[in-house]
């Protein structure tokens, strides 16, 4: 079966294929630059002053360029001084009275974001806000779901609760875990075992694993799939089976 997935394009995205083109798995599909990181820092705690009082202490205003280590602000005492400075070359884009808080907005190089194709596939469609890629396999919807995509063989637990890992048989290592239920301690142990990523029909708590929810008849539909090739993509709530 022939399925289509969908990659979002921002404004700042440079498409790196063409319609029709075929791509293979790691294929660089999309380059899009990292959003400038911000930074928050808590000057009324550093400082011990109350949050309404900060602005009286800064040395620079809202929309200034400041330097690694250039001073932010000052309080000034007959014995001592307590000064605050700049981690990062950047711009102060916010100061909050309330918390107490000044926020840079980094003006460093943060690099560029490589959007690749986790499959063999081909390049149906592209239009301004979306690239849309053919691939062999199913896809499904998901209910919600948390972690970056990730590919993996889809093992299903043979007990409706995952609550001991001797449930499970064979190689943990490049897996996917359906099972419906998923107890917290094991979660834990699967991290370590190299397993990619989890599906369950009820949320989970926390997890280093990417993870998505189905409905319950999807998690029925999974048991014809044992085996196969899974792709899970949390953040556009999509799990595609791979032929």
């Amino acid at each position: 079966m022939k399925s289509t997935v969908h990659f979002s394009i921002s404004s700042s995205a440079k498409v790196l294929v063409n319609i029709g083109e075929n791509v293979s798995k790691d294929t660089v599909l999309i380059e899009d630059k990292l959003l400038a990181s911000r930074k928050i820092i808590p000057l009324g705690q550093l400082l011990n002053i109350k949050p309404e009082t900060i602005h009286r202490y800064l040395k620079k205003k809202i929309g200034e360029d400041v330097l690694p280590g250039e001073t932010l602000a000052v309080v000034r005492s007959f014995f001592s001084s307590k000064i605050v400075k700049s981690p990062v070359f950047g711009k102060i884009t916010e100061i909050d009275l309330t918390k107490g808080t000044l926020t840079l907005t980094s003006k460093e190089e943060a690099g560029k974001e490589k959007i690749k194709s986790q499959v063999n596939g081909r390049v149906k469609n592209i239009t301004k806000t979306v690239l849309e890629l053919e691939v062999e396999g199913e896809v499904f919807g998901i209910l919600y779901g948390k972690g970056e995509d990730v590919i993996g063989r889809l093992v299903l637990a043979p007990k409706e609760s995952l609550g001991i890992l001797d449930d499970l048989e064979g190689e943990m290592e490049e897996s996917i875990i359906a099972s419906q239920k998923i107890h917290q301690d094991v979660i834990v142990k699967l991290e370590v075992m190299g397993v990619k990523g989890l599906i369950t029909a009820e949320e989970i708590g926390k997890s280093e694993l990417p993870w998505v929810k189905v409905g319950k008849e999807i998690f029925k539909k999974l048991a014809e799939f044992s085996g196969k090739t899974v792709w899970l993509r949390p953040l556009v709530k999509q799990l595609v089976i791979i032929d």
